[in-house]
């Protein structure tokens, strides 16, 4: 399994550090398409043998091959529509306008986080998940993470030439470590937050380990609380001098692993 993630955050680094480019086909050259692509190949490695792995990266390989004689030019502009993150400072009504007066949506938990898509007087605009927007008042927020992300399905920071990606075991408790890998493992510092905190949690321990089915290196980073309740995360990652503060929403219950890969 951990070589399974070593080659889908590998794959990916690959993929997205290829300039996106403008759509000469409709579907191909869209960054959701890709992303979609992507996602089904990574399920599948996630169970495949060894054997099936090499047949998935030359499947891989072809898209990235297709990619680029396919799709020239620059990005499309509707894909480059400005958000930024926001977090709240508390429970906050979420409502279908712009006005206290109008349906309640939801509740938000203390320090959750959610993408502004636009802006009406002092209301945002948020994503609420299932292509859905709803309303928020500005003045329960405050600034949030540069991304808010699926660590499940994976991430990857180009200019960092770093990828992280969650596994949860099966388990009864609840715990998290961090499996920092790849040729800049000794150059990229990992802390983590828990929610609704404003400092890092305390590093007890890492490891120097190799992965057993690869004999890879990696870095097992471990620590002492056992406190991980579900709930909005940021796991902030700082290399040469650059630094990403991202969120991501701990969606299950279990023995979690968040893998870093940085080449």
């Amino acid at each position: 399994m951990q070589k399974q993630f070593s080659i889908i955050l590998l794959l990916i680094l690959t993929l997205w550090a290829i300039p996106l480019q403008a759509q000469t086909d409709a579907d191909t050259c869209e960054s959701e398409f890709l992303g979609d692509t992507l996602h089904e190949y990574a399920n599948e490695i996630a169970d495949a043998t060894y054997e099936q792995i090499l047949t998935l990266t030359d499947e891989i390989n072809t898209l990235i091959d297709n990619y680029i004689t396919t799709c020239s030019g620059s990005v499309d502009n509707n894909e480059t529509e400005d958000t930024f993150n926001i977090k709240t400072t508390g429970r906050v009504n979420i409502r279908s306008c712009s006005d206290a007066s109008c349906d309640l949506v939801m509740t938000s938990s203390a320090g959750q986080v959610f993408a502004v898509v636009g802006e009406d007087g002092d209301w945002y605009e948020i994503e609420i998940g299932n292509g859905e927007t709803a309303f928020i008042a500005s003045w329960l927020t405050e600034p949030g993470p540069d991304e808010l992300i699926n660590i499940y399905e994976g991430y990857v920071d180009d200019a960092m030439t770093c990828g992280t990606q969650a596994t949860v075991g099966r388990s009864t408790s609840s715990g998290i470590d961090i499996a920092i890998a790849g040729s800049g493992r000794n150059e990229v510092i990992v802390d983590i937050y828990r929610p609704n905190t404003n400092n890092p949690e305390t590093v007890w321990r890492q490891y120097d380990k190799t992965f057993v089915d690869t004999g890879d290196p990696y870095i097992h980073q471990v620590y002492r609380s056992s406190y991980w309740p579900l709930g909005t995360y940021q796991i902030s990652l700082e290399r040469g001098g650059i630094q990403r503060l991202l969120a991501f929403n701990l969606q299950e219950t279990g023995e979690t692993t968040i893998y870093v890969f940085c080449e």
